[in-house]
């Protein structure tokens, strides 16, 4: 399983949900953990089943640390360089850590 995490600047939550959208990922929220944002992809033709990514969002401790924590998820293998849950990873991490 791939997974990469990052502590960012706490985003916004229409900033986190802009950001997860134009990356192609469908965000959604859990009522009563509202800190919360996942994110997943719908099916799309060409990506191997491994390949689809999830995305946790926590900004639980946005008001204490001014932190939120960034997770991303697939089932590539660790070990491959450049697998597709890096690149989104990478491409979350540029546009939320920078605003």
């Amino acid at each position: 399983m791939a997974f990469h995490q990052a502590v960012i600047p706490t985003p916004s939550e229409d900033l986190a949900i802009d950001v997860l959208k134009a990356a192609g990922l469908s965000p959604e929220y859990h009522p009563q953990l509202p800190t919360l944002i996942y994110a997943s992809e719908s099916f799309r033709r060409g990506l191997k089943p491994n390949q689809y990514v999830t995305v946790i969002c926590d900004r639980s401790d946005a008001d204490n640390l001014g932190e939120a924590l960034l997770q991303v998820r697939s089932h590539e293998l660790m070990a491959q360089r450049n697998t597709r849950c890096e690149q989104i990873f990478n491409q979350l991490l540029t546009h939320l850590s920078t605003r």
